[in-house]
Order: structure tokens, then C-alpha cells, then sequence
């Protein structure tokens, strides 16, 4: 499948916006591109209510292909995870594997605004939640994240065990992770 791409369209398409004068053609046309998508067509209810910010210049999806629209500032301010906000790909939408619902507890931690109440969360969310920080050195996820996992210990021991096994595993995986970052 092509499609044709009106005039003043350049080069590029952004999978969350297509011009609505997309069309049909052979690729044989002027000003035509091939048009594969690995993801099924977005309608609002995939975008993120929460983050869905008119001028954000990130955009992650989650593994449940929902859009989550991000200010590549606070990306920058807040974690250590993620390219500088001057280094931008037009229109490319960053594929996670986590789920919408640790991203949408995540990204509360990149904003000024109250912070989730992880510690009321079931563990094994919660658990996912500071794995997630962990990997994309959320700084203030990482902090209470790790008040909290201490906290756990008396009533799930051996669960915080295996979770804290399994971050110092990743983090000697990951050369450029010290752990003077976390």
C-alpha cells in the first residue's frame, strides 16, 4: 500500500496525525511514500488523558499501545534514561515495554504535580513501577521507590529480595549506568 502525500506535506508522517488527505496510490506518483504501520490506527482513547500535552516534542507508547505526550525538558531534568531534549527525531514515537498503567504512575514523577501513592499499590505493580524507574534512572521515582521497597521487607522479605536481585543483575548489565547515577 502507498500513500500520497498532499503537496504541502513533507517527507515525513507523524503516525499520530496522518492528513486526512491521504490516499491510495501505486507509489508510482509524485510525492508518495510507502505507508506501513506495525501498530493499529489511534483514536483518542489510545493517547494518554493524563499526558497529553498539545507541545510536547516526546512520545512514547506502551506495550498496550497507548500514546503518552511528554516535554523532552523534564525528561532531561528528571532522569538520567533518556537522550537530552535537544536531541530530537521528527514525529518518532518511542516504543516501552511497560505497560500504561506504570507509565502513567512513572511519568507522575517527571512533573510538578502530587506523586502516586506507591505504597498502597499492589506490590507486584508496585514492583514495576520502581523496576521501570530503575531502568530509566527516573531520580525521584528511584528515591521513594527504595523507601518504600525498605519498607516491604518485614511482610514480603523474599519478594524484595528477588526484586533487588533482579536490579542489580540489569544495572551490571548496563556500562554506562554507574551507581554513583542512582
Amino acid at each position: 500500500m502507498t500513500v500520497a502525500l498532499p503537496p504541502s506535506v513533507p517527507p515525513f508522517y507523524n503516525d499520530l496525525d496522518p492528513p486526512s488527505s491521504f490516499e491510495n496510490g501505486s507509489g508510482n506518483e509524485p510525492n508518495t511514500m510507502p505507508f506501513h504501520s506495525p501498530h493499529p490506527p489511534l483514536s483518542p482513547k489510545n493517547i494518554s488523558a493524563r499526558f497529553n500535552a498539545k507541545y510536547a516534542d516526546t512520545v512514547f507508547r506502551s506495550c498496550d499501545n497507548v500514546l503518552f505526550k511528554i516535554h523532552g525538558i523534564n525528561l532531561e531534568t528528571s532522569t538520567g534514561g533518556f537522550p537530552p531534549s535537544d536531541f530530537k527525531v521528527l514525529d518518532e514515537v518511542v516504543s516501552l515495554t511497560e505497560s500504561t498503567t506504570i507509565l502513567e504512575l512513572l511519568f507522575q514523577y517527571i512533573y510538578p504535580m502530587p506523586q502516586p501513592e506507591i505504597e498502597s499499590l499492589p506490590f507486584d505493580t508496585f514492583a514495576d513501577v520502581a523496576e521501570a524507574a530503575e531502568k530509566y534512572i527516573v531520580y525521584p521515582a528511584i528515591y521513594v521507590c527504595k523507601l518504600v521497597m525498605g519498607m516491604a521487607i518485614p511482610s514480603k522479605p523474599l519478594m524484595v529480595f528477588a526484586y533487588g536481585t533482579v536490579i542489580k543483575t540489569f544495572l551490571q548489565k548496563q556500562p554506562h549506568i554507574s551507581s554513583e547515577n542512582l
